[in-house]
């Protein structure tokens, strides 16, 4: 048994930004989505996405290396891509750890 809390779904963060801020359930749809997409336009351009309080997306570029076909074993070429990678604010890492801002590291 974990005690770890249940994905929050899309519909959930509607219903959230819906009471919240006193929309339509049809307008919090379209708030969440056009903030989506704005991130995913951002990191397509290989930007960075800064949102105080919680972190730093970005993508980073995995160089082309060496590895092996599993079922096979022989060697093959892993091509370089972007991956996305996220970087916890200090405040997020402080309250996720539950530890003071002085004991951190």
């Amino acid at each position: 048994m974990t005690d770890r809390a249940a994905p929050v779904t899309r519909r959930e963060l509607v219903d959230r930004l819906r009471r919240r801020l006193g929309l339509s359930a049809r307008e919090a749809g379209e708030l969440l989505d056009g903030f989506l997409e704005s991130l995913a336009a951002q990191l397509a351009l290989g930007g960075a996405v800064s949102l105080s309080g919680l972190g730093r997306l970005e993508t980073r570029l995995t160089p082309a290396r060496p590895g092996r076909n599993p079922k096979t074993g022989r060697e093959a070429r892993i091509p370089a891509r972007r991956r996305p990678v996220f970087t916890l604010s200090r405040t997020l890492r402080t309250m996720i750890r539950g530890t003071d801002e002085g004991r951190e590291r």
